[in-house]
Protein backbone atom coordinates (compact mmCIF):
# COMPACT_ATOMS: atom_id res chain seq x y z
CA UNK A 1 0.00 0.00 0.00
CA UNK A 2 2.81 2.45 0.85
CA UNK A 3 4.52 1.68 -2.45
CA UNK A 4 1.27 2.29 -4.31
CA UNK A 5 0.72 5.65 -2.58
CA UNK A 6 4.27 6.72 -3.44
CA UNK A 7 3.52 5.80 -7.04
CA UNK A 8 0.23 7.75 -6.92
CA UNK A 9 2.15 10.80 -5.68
CA UNK A 10 3.25 11.32 -9.29
CA UNK A 11 -0.44 11.49 -10.19
CA UNK A 12 -1.14 14.14 -7.52
CA UNK A 13 -2.01 12.13 -4.37
CA UNK A 14 -1.65 14.52 -1.41
CA UNK A 15 -1.89 14.68 2.37
CA UNK A 16 -5.46 15.98 1.95
CA UNK A 17 -6.42 12.68 0.32
CA UNK A 18 -4.76 10.81 3.19
CA UNK A 19 -6.80 12.84 5.66
CA UNK A 20 -10.06 12.07 3.84
CA UNK A 21 -9.07 8.42 3.61
CA UNK A 22 -8.56 8.26 7.38
CA UNK A 23 -12.17 9.44 7.88
CA UNK A 24 -13.65 6.67 5.74
CA UNK A 25 -14.90 3.39 7.20
CA UNK A 26 -12.53 0.47 6.81
CA UNK A 27 -13.31 -0.78 3.30
CA UNK A 28 -11.56 -3.46 1.27
CA UNK A 29 -9.82 -2.06 -1.77
CA UNK A 30 -7.36 0.68 -2.67
CA UNK A 31 -7.27 4.31 -3.87
CA UNK A 32 -6.66 5.29 -7.46
CA UNK A 33 -7.15 8.05 -9.99
CA UNK A 34 -9.41 7.99 -13.02
CA UNK A 35 -7.06 8.41 -16.00
CA UNK A 36 -9.54 7.65 -18.78
CA UNK A 37 -13.17 6.95 -19.46
CA UNK A 38 -14.41 4.09 -21.59
CA UNK A 39 -17.90 3.17 -22.71
CA UNK A 40 -17.88 0.28 -20.26
CA UNK A 41 -16.44 2.16 -17.27
CA UNK A 42 -13.45 4.08 -15.98
CA UNK A 43 -9.72 3.45 -16.35
CA UNK A 44 -8.34 3.72 -12.82
CA UNK A 45 -4.62 3.60 -12.00
CA UNK A 46 -3.90 2.26 -8.51
CA UNK A 47 -0.21 1.37 -8.63
CA UNK A 48 2.66 0.19 -10.83
CA UNK A 49 1.13 -2.01 -13.52
CA UNK A 50 -2.31 -1.70 -11.89
CA UNK A 51 -4.78 -0.09 -14.28
CA UNK A 52 -8.29 -1.46 -13.85
CA UNK A 53 -11.49 -0.93 -15.79
CA UNK A 54 -13.86 0.03 -12.96
CA UNK A 55 -17.64 0.26 -13.00
CA UNK A 56 -20.21 2.01 -10.84
CA UNK A 57 -22.53 0.04 -8.57
CA UNK A 58 -26.23 0.81 -8.94
CA UNK A 59 -28.15 3.24 -6.75
CA UNK A 60 -29.34 6.83 -6.61
CA UNK A 61 -26.01 8.03 -5.25
CA UNK A 62 -24.55 7.99 -8.76
CA UNK A 63 -27.67 9.18 -10.63
CA UNK A 64 -26.78 12.92 -10.77
CA UNK A 65 -24.39 13.73 -13.66
CA UNK A 66 -22.04 15.83 -11.53
CA UNK A 67 -21.84 13.17 -8.79
CA UNK A 68 -20.45 10.48 -11.07
CA UNK A 69 -16.67 10.11 -11.33
CA UNK A 70 -14.89 11.78 -14.24
CA UNK A 71 -11.38 11.84 -15.63
CA UNK A 72 -9.13 13.33 -12.95
CA UNK A 73 -11.19 12.12 -9.99
CA UNK A 74 -9.70 10.19 -7.09
CA UNK A 75 -11.71 7.10 -6.18
CA UNK A 76 -11.65 4.08 -3.88
CA UNK A 77 -12.09 0.84 -5.80
CA UNK A 78 -12.76 -2.72 -4.68
CA UNK A 79 -11.73 -5.75 -6.75
CA UNK A 80 -13.28 -9.19 -6.44
CA UNK A 81 -13.88 -12.07 -8.83
CA UNK A 82 -12.41 -10.12 -11.74
CA UNK A 83 -14.76 -7.18 -11.21
CA UNK A 84 -13.67 -3.68 -10.12
CA UNK A 85 -16.25 -1.37 -8.52
CA UNK A 86 -15.99 2.30 -7.51
CA UNK A 87 -17.01 2.47 -3.85
CA UNK A 88 -16.17 6.12 -3.09
CA UNK A 89 -15.27 9.32 -4.90
CA UNK A 90 -12.95 11.67 -3.02
CA UNK A 91 -13.81 15.34 -2.62
CA UNK A 92 -12.80 17.46 -5.61
CA UNK A 93 -10.53 20.48 -5.47
CA UNK A 94 -11.91 21.69 -8.80
CA UNK A 95 -14.39 20.60 -11.45
CA UNK A 96 -14.47 22.07 -14.96
CA UNK A 97 -18.01 21.75 -16.33
CA UNK A 98 -19.63 22.75 -19.58
CA UNK A 99 -23.17 22.59 -20.87
CA UNK A 100 -23.66 19.51 -23.02
CA UNK A 101 -24.20 20.01 -26.72
CA UNK A 102 -27.83 20.51 -27.74
CA UNK A 103 -30.73 22.68 -26.64
CA UNK A 104 -31.51 20.54 -23.59
CA UNK A 105 -27.96 19.44 -22.85
CA UNK A 106 -27.19 18.89 -19.19
CA UNK A 107 -23.87 19.44 -17.40
CA UNK A 108 -20.82 17.60 -18.71
CA UNK A 109 -17.62 17.33 -16.70
CA UNK A 110 -14.57 18.23 -18.77
CA UNK A 111 -12.09 17.33 -16.03
CA UNK A 112 -11.83 17.04 -12.25
CA UNK A 113 -9.09 18.06 -9.80
CA UNK A 114 -7.29 20.27 -12.31
CA UNK A 115 -4.87 22.69 -10.67
CA UNK A 116 -4.34 24.75 -13.81
CA UNK A 117 -5.96 24.87 -17.23
CA UNK A 118 -4.13 25.89 -20.38
CA UNK A 119 -6.73 27.75 -22.47
CA UNK A 120 -5.26 27.18 -25.91
CA UNK A 121 -5.83 29.35 -28.97
CA UNK A 122 -3.78 29.49 -32.15
CA UNK A 123 -2.38 32.71 -33.59
CA UNK A 124 -4.13 32.33 -36.93
CA UNK A 125 -7.73 32.77 -37.99
CA UNK A 126 -8.90 30.74 -34.99
CA UNK A 127 -7.99 33.51 -32.51
CA UNK A 128 -11.20 34.80 -30.94
CA UNK A 129 -11.31 36.99 -27.83
CA UNK A 130 -15.01 36.32 -27.22
CA UNK A 131 -14.37 32.55 -27.09
CA UNK A 132 -11.49 33.14 -24.67
CA UNK A 133 -13.82 35.12 -22.37
CA UNK A 134 -16.20 32.17 -22.29
CA UNK A 135 -13.47 29.62 -21.56
CA UNK A 136 -11.85 31.79 -18.90
CA UNK A 137 -15.20 32.24 -17.13
CA UNK A 138 -15.67 28.46 -17.04
CA UNK A 139 -12.14 27.82 -15.75
CA UNK A 140 -12.32 30.45 -12.99
CA UNK A 141 -15.67 28.99 -11.87
CA UNK A 142 -14.19 25.48 -11.77
CA UNK A 143 -11.71 26.32 -9.02
CA UNK A 144 -8.64 25.92 -11.28
CA UNK A 145 -6.24 28.64 -12.43
CA UNK A 146 -6.29 29.57 -16.14
CA UNK A 147 -3.25 30.20 -18.31
CA UNK A 148 -3.80 31.42 -21.89
CA UNK A 149 -1.48 29.67 -24.35
CA UNK A 150 -1.24 31.17 -27.85
CA UNK A 151 0.14 28.54 -30.22
CA UNK A 152 1.51 28.52 -33.79
CA UNK A 153 3.43 31.75 -33.45
CA UNK A 154 5.42 30.64 -36.51
CA UNK A 155 2.27 31.08 -38.65
CA UNK A 156 1.98 34.81 -37.88
CA UNK A 157 2.53 36.69 -41.13
CA UNK A 158 2.71 40.03 -39.30
CA UNK A 159 5.57 40.14 -36.73
CA UNK A 160 3.42 42.33 -34.47
CA UNK A 161 0.40 39.97 -34.57
CA UNK A 162 1.43 38.02 -31.46
CA UNK A 163 1.91 41.22 -29.44
CA UNK A 164 -1.54 42.47 -30.46
CA UNK A 165 -3.07 39.14 -29.46
CA UNK A 166 -1.38 39.26 -26.05
CA UNK A 167 -2.70 42.81 -25.51
CA UNK A 168 -6.19 41.67 -26.50
CA UNK A 169 -6.11 38.81 -23.98
CA UNK A 170 -4.79 41.07 -21.23
CA UNK A 171 -7.62 43.46 -22.03
CA UNK A 172 -9.99 40.60 -21.23
CA UNK A 173 -8.36 39.60 -17.94
CA UNK A 174 -5.09 41.13 -16.80
CA UNK A 175 -4.55 38.65 -13.97
CA UNK A 176 -4.27 35.67 -16.35
CA UNK A 177 -0.76 34.74 -17.58
CA UNK A 178 -0.40 34.71 -21.38
CA UNK A 179 2.26 32.56 -23.05
CA UNK A 180 3.16 32.63 -26.77
CA UNK A 181 4.60 29.38 -28.10
CA UNK A 182 5.61 27.61 -31.28
CA UNK A 183 6.36 23.89 -31.10
CA UNK A 184 7.70 24.06 -34.68
CA UNK A 185 10.36 26.61 -33.66
CA UNK A 186 10.72 25.38 -30.03
CA UNK A 187 9.62 28.79 -28.80
CA UNK A 188 8.23 29.28 -25.28
CA UNK A 189 8.68 25.79 -23.77
CA UNK A 190 10.55 27.19 -20.76
CA UNK A 191 7.74 29.67 -20.12
CA UNK A 192 5.18 26.85 -20.05
CA UNK A 193 7.28 24.76 -17.68
CA UNK A 194 7.00 27.54 -15.08
CA UNK A 195 3.35 26.52 -14.69
CA UNK A 196 4.14 22.81 -14.27
CA UNK A 197 5.45 20.94 -11.25
CA UNK A 198 5.42 17.70 -9.29
CA UNK A 199 1.88 16.65 -8.45
CA UNK A 200 0.35 19.54 -10.45
CA UNK A 201 -2.44 18.54 -12.85
CA UNK A 202 -2.82 20.71 -15.95
CA UNK A 203 -5.73 20.41 -18.37
CA UNK A 204 -5.83 21.71 -21.93
CA UNK A 205 -9.00 23.14 -23.50
CA UNK A 206 -9.62 24.85 -26.81
CA UNK A 207 -11.14 24.45 -30.23
CA UNK A 208 -10.30 21.64 -32.63
CA UNK A 209 -6.99 22.09 -34.37
CA UNK A 210 -5.42 24.78 -32.18
CA UNK A 211 -2.46 22.51 -31.46
CA UNK A 212 -3.32 20.91 -28.11
CA UNK A 213 -2.07 17.46 -29.13
CA UNK A 214 1.14 18.95 -30.53
CA UNK A 215 1.54 20.83 -27.25
CA UNK A 216 1.11 17.58 -25.27
CA UNK A 217 3.74 15.81 -27.39
CA UNK A 218 6.08 18.78 -27.01
CA UNK A 219 5.77 18.84 -23.21
CA UNK A 220 5.97 15.04 -22.92
CA UNK A 221 9.12 14.97 -25.05
CA UNK A 222 7.75 12.18 -27.26
CA UNK A 223 5.00 11.42 -29.76
CA UNK A 224 2.08 10.51 -27.50
CA UNK A 225 -0.90 12.05 -29.29
CA UNK A 226 -1.78 11.82 -32.97
CA UNK A 227 -1.57 15.18 -34.76
CA UNK A 228 -2.70 16.57 -38.12
CA UNK A 229 -1.64 19.44 -40.34
CA UNK A 230 -3.54 22.70 -40.65
CA UNK A 231 -5.95 22.94 -43.62
CA UNK A 232 -4.73 25.55 -46.05
CA UNK A 233 -8.23 26.76 -47.00
CA UNK A 234 -9.37 28.05 -43.61
CA UNK A 235 -6.30 27.73 -41.33
CA UNK A 236 -8.20 25.23 -39.15
CA UNK A 237 -6.55 22.14 -37.76
CA UNK A 238 -8.12 18.72 -37.95
CA UNK A 239 -9.63 17.13 -34.87
CA UNK A 240 -7.38 14.32 -33.56
CA UNK A 241 -8.10 13.81 -29.84
CA UNK A 242 -11.26 11.77 -29.27
CA UNK A 243 -11.24 11.36 -25.48
CA UNK A 244 -9.80 12.64 -22.22
CA UNK A 245 -6.76 10.96 -20.71
CA UNK A 246 -4.26 11.74 -17.96
CA UNK A 247 -0.55 11.52 -18.76
CA UNK A 248 2.30 11.74 -16.23
CA UNK A 249 5.01 14.05 -17.54
CA UNK A 250 8.69 13.06 -17.31
CA UNK A 251 11.11 14.43 -14.73
CA UNK A 252 8.43 15.13 -12.13
CA UNK A 253 6.71 17.92 -14.05
CA UNK A 254 3.20 16.86 -13.14
CA UNK A 255 0.19 15.49 -15.01
CA UNK A 256 -1.39 16.56 -18.31
CA UNK A 257 -4.97 16.08 -19.46
CA UNK A 258 -5.76 16.63 -23.11
CA UNK A 259 -9.38 17.06 -24.20
CA UNK A 260 -11.17 16.80 -27.54
CA UNK A 261 -11.57 20.06 -29.43
CA UNK A 262 -14.77 21.94 -28.58
CA UNK A 263 -16.43 24.12 -31.18
CA UNK A 264 -19.17 24.80 -28.64
CA UNK A 265 -18.59 25.58 -24.97
CA UNK A 266 -21.73 26.46 -23.06
CA UNK A 267 -21.03 27.75 -19.55
CA UNK A 268 -22.61 25.93 -16.61
CA UNK A 269 -23.12 27.64 -13.25
CA UNK A 270 -20.31 30.06 -14.10
CA UNK A 271 -21.57 33.26 -12.44
CA UNK A 272 -18.41 33.59 -10.33
CA UNK A 273 -16.16 33.22 -13.36
CA UNK A 274 -18.17 35.74 -15.38
CA UNK A 275 -17.77 38.31 -12.61
CA UNK A 276 -14.03 37.68 -12.54
CA UNK A 277 -13.47 37.89 -16.28
CA UNK A 278 -15.63 41.01 -16.58
CA UNK A 279 -14.42 42.72 -13.43
CA UNK A 280 -14.18 46.06 -15.24
CA UNK A 281 -17.88 45.97 -16.14
CA UNK A 282 -18.83 44.75 -12.66
CA UNK A 283 -17.11 47.81 -11.17
CA UNK A 284 -18.97 50.11 -13.57
CA UNK A 285 -22.28 48.37 -12.85
CA UNK A 286 -21.79 49.10 -9.16
CA UNK A 287 -21.68 52.80 -10.00
CA UNK A 288 -25.02 52.83 -11.86
CA UNK A 289 -27.82 54.93 -10.35
CA UNK A 290 -30.20 51.96 -10.15
CA UNK A 291 -29.25 48.66 -8.56
CA UNK A 292 -31.25 46.67 -11.15
CA UNK A 293 -29.84 48.63 -14.11
CA UNK A 294 -29.75 46.50 -17.26
CA UNK A 295 -27.34 48.87 -19.06
CA UNK A 296 -29.71 49.45 -21.96
CA UNK A 297 -30.13 53.22 -21.84
CA UNK A 298 -31.35 53.73 -18.26
CA UNK A 299 -30.55 57.18 -16.77
CA UNK A 300 -27.42 57.32 -14.64
CA UNK A 301 -25.96 54.16 -16.22
CA UNK A 302 -22.19 54.14 -15.68
CA UNK A 303 -21.76 51.29 -18.18
CA UNK A 304 -23.49 53.30 -20.92
CA UNK A 305 -21.33 56.31 -20.05
CA UNK A 306 -18.19 54.15 -20.51
CA UNK A 307 -19.53 53.00 -23.89
CA UNK A 308 -20.17 56.58 -24.99
CA UNK A 309 -16.67 57.60 -23.88
CA UNK A 310 -15.06 54.76 -25.84
CA UNK A 311 -13.71 53.16 -22.65
CA UNK A 312 -15.76 49.99 -23.21
CA UNK A 313 -16.55 48.18 -26.45
CA UNK A 314 -20.09 47.17 -27.30
CA UNK A 315 -18.80 43.67 -28.22
CA UNK A 316 -17.41 43.14 -24.73
CA UNK A 317 -20.63 44.39 -23.12
CA UNK A 318 -22.69 42.08 -25.34
CA UNK A 319 -20.47 39.12 -24.39
CA UNK A 320 -20.84 39.99 -20.69
CA UNK A 321 -24.63 40.22 -20.87
CA UNK A 322 -24.90 37.01 -22.88
CA UNK A 323 -22.74 35.00 -20.48
CA UNK A 324 -24.60 36.39 -17.47
CA UNK A 325 -27.91 35.30 -19.00
CA UNK A 326 -26.53 31.83 -19.71
CA UNK A 327 -25.12 31.46 -16.20
CA UNK A 328 -28.39 32.63 -14.59
CA UNK A 329 -30.47 30.29 -16.74
CA UNK A 330 -28.29 27.28 -15.93
CA UNK A 331 -28.36 28.14 -12.20
CA UNK A 332 -32.19 28.21 -12.25
CA UNK A 333 -32.27 24.98 -14.20
CA UNK A 334 -29.92 23.28 -11.72
CA UNK A 335 -32.13 24.41 -8.81
CA UNK A 336 -35.18 22.99 -10.62
CA UNK A 337 -33.38 19.69 -11.22
CA UNK A 338 -32.36 19.43 -7.57
CA UNK A 339 -35.96 20.07 -6.47
CA UNK A 340 -37.26 17.47 -8.95
CA UNK A 341 -34.73 14.92 -7.66
CA UNK A 342 -35.73 15.64 -4.06
CA UNK A 343 -39.44 15.19 -4.85
CA UNK A 344 -38.79 11.98 -6.78
CA UNK A 345 -36.86 10.52 -3.84
CA UNK A 346 -39.72 11.43 -1.49
CA UNK A 347 -42.18 9.73 -3.86
CA UNK A 348 -40.06 6.58 -3.93
CA UNK A 349 -39.82 6.50 -0.13
CA UNK A 350 -43.60 6.87 0.22
CA UNK A 351 -44.13 4.10 -2.31
CA UNK A 352 -41.68 1.81 -0.48
CA UNK A 353 -43.44 2.44 2.85
CA UNK A 354 -46.81 1.63 1.27
CA UNK A 355 -45.44 -1.64 -0.14
CA UNK A 356 -44.00 -2.61 3.27
CA UNK A 357 -47.33 -1.89 5.01
CA UNK A 358 -49.32 -3.96 2.51
CA UNK A 359 -46.77 -6.79 2.62
CA UNK A 360 -46.79 -6.79 6.43
CA UNK A 361 -50.59 -6.97 6.60
CA UNK A 362 -51.07 -9.62 3.89
CA UNK A 363 -51.77 -13.26 4.95
CA UNK A 364 -48.82 -15.64 4.76
CA UNK A 365 -49.12 -18.60 2.41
Amino acid sequence: MHEDKAFLGAYGWTAAHEEELSQLPQLPGQPGRVIGEERGGYEVVCGPGQVWLAQLPGGERWSAPLEKPAVGDWVWVERFEGLTLVRHRFERTSCLVRKGVGGRGGPQIVGANLDKVFVVSSLNRDFNVRRLERLLAAVWSSGAEPVVVLTKADLCEDPHEAARAVNAVQGVSREVPVEVVSAHHSLGRERLQVHLGAGVTVGLVGSSGVGKSTLVNWLMGQEIMETSHVRQGDSKGRHTTTGRHLLVMPRGRGVLMDTPGMREFGVWNAAEGVERVFGDIEVLAGQCRFRDCEHNGEPGCAVQAALDAGELSDQRLYSYQKLRREAAYQARREDDNQLATHLERKRRRRFAKMVRRKTKGSPKC
